[in-house]
C-alpha cells in the first residue's frame, strides 16, 4: 500500500515549540502598527534585512524560556519514512537553535524561514519553496499549523492543511 503523503511540513512557534518573545515590543520598537507580515512584504531587501536582525535578536533573547509542544515532538521523534520541513515566519537562527536542542535536526530535510521568502504567510510563497526543494507534488504533501493564516497559506498553495496534531495523524492514517 503506497502512502498518500510524502511531505509534512510544520510550523514552528506554538505548532513545535512555544517561543518567549514579546511580540508587542518588537513592534512598538519597528513603530509597526499593522500585522507584522503585510509591514514586513512591504519592505525592500534591505530593510526586510534590517526587520529580521531586531526579530532574531527579540526571538534569542529568551531563547532558553522556550517550550516544546511535547505531544507533537514526540510524534515528530517517531515519524519515519516521509520528508519533514518547517515553514515559518520565525528567524532561521532561533529555529535551528531550537531544533538543536531538542536533537531534532536531523529530521528536517529543509527549513524556509520569513528570511527566505518574499512574501510570508498567508501568502503559499514557502510552501511551494520547499515542494521545488524537495521535488514532491502538492497532492503528497500536508501542512500542520497553529492559526487561520497557516491554514490559509496551506490552502493558497493548493495541498492539505490542518490545525491540530489530531487532524494530521488522521491524515496520515487515511489510505
Amino acid at each position: 500500500m503506497q502512502r498518500r503523503f510524502k511531505l509534512i511540513i510544520f510550523d514552528f512557534d506554538n505548532t513545535i515549540v512555544k517561543l518567549d518573545v514579546d511580540w508587542m515590543a518588537l513592534m512598538d520598537e519597528l513603530k509597526i502598527d499593522k500585522p507584522l507580515n503585510r509591514y514586513i512584504d512591504e519592505l525592500d531587501r534591505k530593510k526586510r534585512d534590517d526587520v529580521y536582525k531586531t526579530i532574531e535578536k527579540r526571538e534569542m533573547e529568551n531563547i532558553g524560556k522556550f517550550e516544546p509542544i511535547d505531544d507533537l515532538i514526540s510524534f515528530i521523534r517517531g515519524l519515519n519514512g516521509y520528508k519533514m520541513a518547517i515553514f515559518s515566519l520565525n528567524s532561521r537562527r532561533v529555529i535551528e537553535t531550537c531544533l538543536e536542542r531538542l536533537d531534532l535536526s536531523k529530521k528536517f530535510d529543509t527549513i524556509v524561514s520569513g528570511e527566505d521568502v518574499k512574501k510570508l504567510k498567508p501568502a503559499p510563497d514557502g510552501i511551494l519553496k520547499i515542494l521545488k526543494i524537495l521535488g514532491i507534488e502538492k497532492e503528497n504533501s500536508i501542512f500542520l499549523g497553529d492559526s487561520y493564516v497557516d491554514l490559509k497559506a496551506g490552502r493558497a498553495a493548493g495541498i492539505t492543511s490542518v490545525l491540530s496534531i489530531e487532524d494530521l495523524k488522521k491524515n496520515l492514517s487515511d489510505v
